[in-house]
Formats: C-alpha cells, sequence, structure tokens
C-alpha cells in the first residue's frame, strides 16, 4: 500500500459517467493507498460535467471557463497533486480503476517513474485503432524510444516525476512528451481498454491532427518552460444547482 494517490480525471461531455467512475475509484483507493484525492477538471463543459461529482467526500472539481483541450486539463489536474503518487485517467470508463493496481505494482517493480497502460482491446474502429497506433509509434521513434510504443493517457507517476515534467511542460503538450523532456524514466504494461461507457470523443479528425504536430514539435524541438497554465475555478455545489 501507498502513503497516498491522486486520481486526475480530466472530463467534457461525460456526466453519465463521472459518477459511476468516482463511485469505482472511492471503493477501490482505501485498498491501494492510506489517502486519496479524486481531481475533476471540467474542460469547459457545455453541459458542466463536473457538477455530477461537485460536494462528494475526497473529490475536487474544478473548471476551466471555455474548453482548453485533453492535455491542457491533464497537466492543470497534475499540477494540483499533492499525493506521493498521481494517476491519470479518461471518465468515459475506457480506464477501468481495477488496472490501477497493475500500474503500481509495476512502478514499483520496474522502478520507472511513469508507468502507462499499453493500449490493448477492441476499443475503438478498426481505422482508428490504426491511426493511434501509427502515431504512438512514431512517437516512439521520435522519443528516440523515450517513450513506450504502446503507451496511453492512462498513467501513473511518482510525485517528483509530475514536478519536473511540470518544470518543462507547456500547456499543450503531450504529458507523456513533456515526462520523457524532464528526463523520467517511463514504462508500460499491457493494460485492456474497454468500450466506451458513454458520451463521445472530444477530439475530431482536425483536432488529432493537431495534437500529432503538437506531440512532434515537443520532441523536435527546444522549449523553454514552464509556461503558465490556464487558470481554474473550484467548483461548488451550488454551481450546479
Amino acid at each position: 500500500m501507498i502513503d497516498s494517490v491522486s486520481f486526475v480525471i480530466p472530463t467534457y461531455g461525460t456526466a453519465d459517467t463521472l459518477p459511476k467512475l468516482v463511485d469505482e475509484i472511492t471503493e477501490l483507493a482505501p485498498t491501494i493507498a492510506s489517502r486519496h484525492r479524486v481531481i475533476v477538471v471540467d474542460d469547459g463543459c457545455p453541459q458542466q460535467s463536473g457538477t455530477s461529482v461537485v460536494g462528494r467526500e475526497s473529490v475536487a472539481v474544478y473548471r476551466f471557463p471555455s474548453n482548453r483541450g485533453q492535455r491542457t486539463a491533464v497537466l492543470a489536474g497534475l499540477s494540483l497533486n499533492e499525493s506521493s503518487v498521481a494517476c491519470v485517467m479518461d471518465a468515459d470508463l475506457q480506464d477501468a480503476p481495477g488496472s490501477v493496481v497493475e500500474l503500481l505494482d509495476a512502478l514499483i517493480r520496474l522502478d520507472a517513474d511513469v508507468v502507462c497502460a499499453g493500449r490493448r482491446g477492441d476499443h475503438q474502429s478498426w481505422w482508428r485503432r490504426r491511426e493511434a497506433s501509427a502515431f504512438r509509434r512514431l512517437r516512439w521513434v521520435a522519443s528516440r524510444g523515450r517513450i513506450p510504443p504502446d503507451a496511453g493517457l492512462f498513467h501513473v507517476a511518482r510525485a517528483e516525476a509530475v514536478r519536473a515534467m511540470l518544470a518543462v511542460a507547456s500547456p499543450d503538450d503531450d504529458p507523456l512528451v513533456a515526462y520523457a523532456r524532464s528526463g523520467a524514466r517511463l514504462a508500460s504494461i499491457p493494460v485492456l481498454r474497454l468500450p466506451r461507457g458513454g458520451g463521445s470523443s472530444a477530439s475530431s479528425g482536425m483536432a488529432r491532427m493537431r495534437m500529432g504536430m503538437t506531440t512532434f514539435g515537443g520532441l523536435l524541438m527546444r522549449r523553454e518552460g514552464p509556461v503558465p497554465l490556464p487558470p481554474l475555478t473550484l467548483m461548488r455545489p451550488e454551481d450546479g444547482a
């Protein structure tokens, strides 16, 4: 069992699935850590998905006034981490909380700074799986092997690795690229990614292309970080009334 863990969850259009995810995390957390916290970042969702869990014990919900993108939401959530380990996962139930146990075990066993879920399973259309696989392999090549070729955004990271990453990150950075740039030791283990439990992808084809360009720019060009992240607003129970 670890001392403490923070679950960082970016949310957009996932009001139907977020409460179930938080329920599952609340059940799991006492078995893996002495203390836990859930940090939800509502990425300017028109439906204000974050309000579905505002007021719950050990849950803090923050909101961007406008949509800034998943990567920025993740980095902003990680900047609020005060635990010994941070865990980033999607709000759409594709990342099973039970897999966190395997990731934490690998973090210790592999003596890594960051352990990512290596994408497995038929969770997308054939074309999207091929597209994502090609992107991750190109990222692996561009990073000179520092980022595992199957690594997804679902990951656990030691607090010191998170701090070092944020010290070199820009708001639109791929967090895994920022980890690699900071010198963190990244590893991955195979983890089944489940079909989407609800909602829809917030990333269009054009958005994915822009993210790809940003990813490779972050690997190939030297950046002087950190660049300040956009401000977040803490949501309160009355905000969902």
